[in-house]
C-alpha cells in the first residue's frame, strides 16, 4: 500500500488533474482531494495524516515575536507542526521557510485565526511555502506545518511582524510616541482618537502609505490638519497641529511624500510641539500597531540532523516541559528523569520535543541529553519488546530468560531498551524481575 500511494503522489498528471479542479482550493485542501479522489483517503496512513492537521488545531505551541526555529519531519511518521502567537491590528506578518526536502515534496503552510472558538483559516503560503498577512483587527493566530505523506524535511521557519505604514513622522520612534489611543480627554469627558508623535517644529510630516489627500483645512481642535485616504487599506488617515500645510485636497501621494509640518496650532497651542496622528474606518482605530516598529533581529538555526528526529531522555530529577520556548510560557506538565521523549525542533535554548503519545512541549536544552547507553536488565520471563509504550504496541520480537537487556529511558511504566542484536523497543516494567547499573 505504501508504495502504491508513494507511485500515485508522485505522478505529476495526477496532481495537475486535481489542480485544475480544485484552482480556488489552498494547496493543503487541493491534496486532500487528491487522496479522496484516488481512493486512497481510508487507508491507515493518509488518516493519521488528516487526523495529525486536525489535532495540530487543537493542541498548539505558543510563540512570541519574533521567533526562529528549526524543525524536522519523519517520512514514516505523519506530523503537523503548529506556532501559536497573537497580532495587533495594523501588523504585517511575514513568514520565511527554508526547507530541505525533495524537489517534487511540498511542506503545506496555513494561517489560522481563532473566531468563536473556531480556527478559520485565513492564509497560506506560496508556490516558494513563504506567506505575509496583513491583520484588520487584534487577534489569536497559529501557523501549521504539515508535509505530504512519506517524505523527509527539515526545516528553519522564521516568523516576524512589523507595522503596516511608516511613521507619519520624519524620523521618529517609538519613543516620540507619548500619548496612546484611549487616554483621557477634557477631564474625561472624551477619549484620545489617535497618537501624539512629539518631534521638532518643523518636522516633516509624512503620508504612510499610497493614497490620495481628501481634505486640508483648520479647526479649533486640531488647529491646522491634512485628511488623507488609503485606498487599498480603505482607511482614512488625520494629521492635526501642524504648524503648515504643504499640499492640497486631491493630490495623490506616496508613502513618504511630504504632508506638512510638526506644530502645535488647535487646542495644543500650550504644549510641544507633535503630530497627533488618527485612522478612521466606521469610527476611530487604534494606530499603535499600524506604526510601532518591532526588534526583528533572531538568531539564526542551523539545521542540526544528528539532534532533529532523534530520541532523548531528561536527565534531571523533574523538569518543566511548557508550552513555548521560554519561562514565561505556561507549563504543560513535567516529566520525571529518564522520561523519553523525541526532538522536533531546535530554537534558542530550547527543544521542541514530543512524547510517545505525541503530545508536544518545549523543554530546556540542558536538561535533556541524546538516548545512547543505558542501565542493564536481567530479564526472568519471556517478554515482548512493542513498537509504543502501551499494552496494544505492535510485538517486536519476543525475548526468553534469562535474557539481558539495555534499559535506555521511560515513559509511564514502560522501559525503552535496546537487545545485544541492536532491536530497540519498549518493555512492560512490571516484567522485569532484577537489574543492575553497569553504566551511564
Amino acid at each position: 500500500m505504501i508504495v502504491l500511494i508513494t507511485v500515485f503522489l508522485l505522478s505529476c498528471n495526477g496532481f495537475k488533474k486535481v489542480k485544475e479542479a480544485f484552482r480556488s482550493h489552498t494547496p493543503y485542501e487541493e491534496y486532500k482531494s487528491l487522496l479522496e479522489k484516488a481512493e486512497l483517503k481510508k487507508t491507515a496512513i493518509a488518516q493519521q495524516w488528516i487526523e495529525a492537521g486536525e489535532n495540530a488545531l487543537r493542541d498548539s505551541l505558543f510563540i512570541s515575536m519574533p521567533h526562529s526555529e528549526a524543525g524536522y519531519f519523519h517520512a514514516s511518521a505523519p506530523d503537523a507542526h503548529t506556532y501559536r502567537f497573537q497580532v495587533k491590528r495594523g501588523q504585517k506578518l511575514k513568514v520565511s521557510l527554508d526547507a530541505t526536502k525533495a524537489d517534487n515534496a511540498s511542506l503545506f503552510v496555513d494561517l489560522f485565526e481563532l473566531d468563536d472558538n473556531e480556527w478559520n483559516q485565513i492564509a497560506h503560503g506560496d508556490s516558494s511555502s513563504n506567506l505575509e498577512h496583513e491583520f484588520k483587527k487584534d487577534q489569536n493566530c497559529l501557523l501549521r506545518l504539515q508535509p505530504e505523506l512519506l517524505v523527509d524535511i527539515y526545516y528553519t521557519v522564521t516568523l516576524t511582524v512589523s507595522p503596516t505604514l511608516i511613521n507619519p513622522v520624519s524620523g521618529a520612534s517609538n519613543r516620540s510616541i507619548q500619548s496612546i489611543f484611549g487616554d483621557p480627554r477634557d477631564g474625561g469627558l472624551r477619549s484620545h482618537e489617535g497618537i501624539d508623535i512629539f518631534a521638532d517644529r518643523g518636522t516633516p510630516v509624512i503620508a504612510p502609505a499610497k493614497g490620495i489627500v481628501t481634505r486640508v483645512g483648520s479647526s479649533n481642535l486640531g488647529g491646522n490638519v491634512v485628511w488623507m485616504k488609503d485606498l487599498k487599506r480603505n482607511l482614512n488617515y488625520y494629521f492635526a497641529h501642524l504648524d503648515r500645510q504643504l499640499v492640497n485636497a486631491g493630490k495623490a501621494v506616496s508613502a513618504g511624500d511630504t504632508l506638512g509640518l510638526v506644530g502645535n496650532t488647535g487646542n495644543a497651542k500650550y504644549t510641544s510641539p507633535h503630530l497627533h496622528f488618527g485612522i478612521y474606518q466606521y469610527g476611530a482605530v487604534n494606530p499603535l500597531g499600524y506604526v510601532q516598529t518591532i526588534d526583528n533581529d533572531v538568531e539564526s538555526i542551523i539545521i542540526d540532523s544528528a539532534v532533529l528526529g532523534q530520541p532523548y531522555k531528561v536527565i534531571s530529577q523533574t523538569v518543566n516541559f511548557r508550552k513555548g520556548p521560554g519561562t514565561q510560557h505556561e507549563v504543560n506538565g513535567q516529566l520525571n528523569e529518564d522520561t523519553y521523549l523525541t526532538i522536533s525542533g531546535e530554537c534558542k535554548g530550547w527543544y521542541r520535543a514530543q512524547l510517545p503519545d505525541q503530545q508536544e512541549g518545549y523543554i530546556f536544552k540542558s536538561l535533556v541529553t541524546p538516548v545512547t547507553v543505558g542501565t542493564e536488565i536481567t530479564l526472568q520471563e519471556t517478554v515482548a519488546i512493542r513498537s509504543s509504550p502501551d499494552s496494544t504496541g505492535i510485538p517486536k520480537t519476543h525475548l526468553v530468560p534469562p535474557y539481558q537487556v539495555e534499559s535506555l529511558a521511560s515513559y509511564k511504566g514502560f522501559r525503552y531498551v535496546r537487545t545485544s542484536q541492536n532491536i530497540t523497543g519498549w518493555i512492560d516494567v512490571s516484567l522485569i524481575s532484577s537489574q543492575k547499573d553497569t553504566k551511564r
